[in-house]
């Protein structure tokens, strides 16, 4: 998703953060890494607005170190502007700015967003930046509307509100009777099984409710516990064009899956997501449901230093490539 925004002006930065984030920020600091000259945005990260200036330092150095070149945008959210005013936090993000600044990171701006309006701490000059500041746009911005239409959920009023769409389920897993079904019932092939998996999820968007076809959740729930049909699932999936319909139904079996069944797939689910773009606050929520999986981790580690989605595409791309020939020697599944 990254990879072709490109942000011209602090209203752009405003309207787009909420669809970036997945939510509309409040109490934050919101930073975009940008390319220089082209403005292409590289990364997002939010943090607390009570952030310690050490914190934001540390992390903001730490992007320099590992994304490369570019230059900052931060955008404060704080209650209200008297209250953003020789605070404690403007306070702590000023000396990170100074801070960053002298390291030879250049910071483009300072915004900060409060009862509607937006206003620059860094620019002076009125026609662009007037001192009353700008009304935030109200209306949803291109990017926003070009997200749902691609099957996103729309910007949610809080980032509790995502967290809490990705509440486990568990009083809809299969029985231990259609699991244990499922298992015995496994493909013993390579393709065999991943084709299984896939028809299983296509299945599986048919029905709102997982219960409707207990049958098919189990057939995946089992099939993902492999490696090799997980990373082939994965890689269908994020490819173009991608089907949120079945993005959407893996993180829904995820959710729904057994504790001993969920660390994998939920581990499937936050990888997929993350690499169609969908909201980092909706990747670490199913993350957190991932345990010690491996895949998880590496995901974990990924969003730690803004690896692109793409790349991450890219990597399931050759994975589904050598997985493929496996597949065309007849190897069996091993779990």
């Amino acid at each position: 998703m990254s990879d072709r925004i490109t942000l011209t002006s602090p209203g752009d930065v405003v309207a787009t953060v909420p669809a970036l984030l997945g939510f509309r920020p409040e109490h934050s600091l919101v930073v975009l890494w940008t390319t220089v000259p082209a403005g292409k945005l590289v990364c997002t990260v939010r943090l607390d607005l009570d952030t310690p200036t050490v914190e934001i330092t540390r992390r903001l150095l730490d992007l320099a170190a590992r994304v490369g070149p570019g230059r900052i945008l931060l955008v404060a959210y704080p209650p209200s502007l008297p209250a953003w005013i020789d605070s404690v936090e403007e306070g702590n993000v000023l000396d990170a700015v100074d801070t960053i600044t002298d390291a030879g990171t250049p910071v483009a701006d300072l915004l900060v967003v409060a009862g509607g309006r937006f206003f620059s701490q860094m620019c002076t000059d009125p026609g662009c930046c007037p001192t009353e500041g700008r009304p935030v746009p109200a209306v949803t911005t291109v990017m926003e509307a070009e997200l749902v239409r691609d099957g996103h959920p729309a910007a949610a009023t809080s980032r509790h509100e995502v967290v809490a769409r990705y509440a486990l389920t568990p009083a809809l897993a299969p029985s231990r009777a259609l699991i244990e079904q499922a298992t015995n019932g496994a493909p013993a092939s390579l393709g065999e099984a991943c084709q299984h998996a896939l028809e299983a999820l296509q299945s599986l968007t048919a029905h709102s409710d997982l219960q409707a076809d207990a049958r098919a959740l189990a057939a995946l729930l089992v099939a993902l516990q492999d490696v090799n049909v997980r990373d082939w699932i994965l890689a269908h999936l994020a490819s173009d064009p991608i089907d949120h319909a079945l993005v959407d139904a893996l993180v829904r079996a995820a959710l729904a899956a057994p504790d001993d069944l969920r660390p994998r797939v939920a581990g499937a689910a936050a990888a997929v997501s993350y690499a169609v773009g969908d909201s980092p606050v909706a990747v670490w929520a199913l993350l957190d449901h991932s345990g010690e999986d491996s895949l998880g981790q590496l995901v974990a580690a990924g969003i730690d230093v803004c690896t692109p989605p793409t790349v991450l595409q890219e990597v399931f791309a050759e994975a589904r490539t050598m997985i493929q020939d496996r597949i065309d020697a007849g190897d069996p599944v091993v779990a």
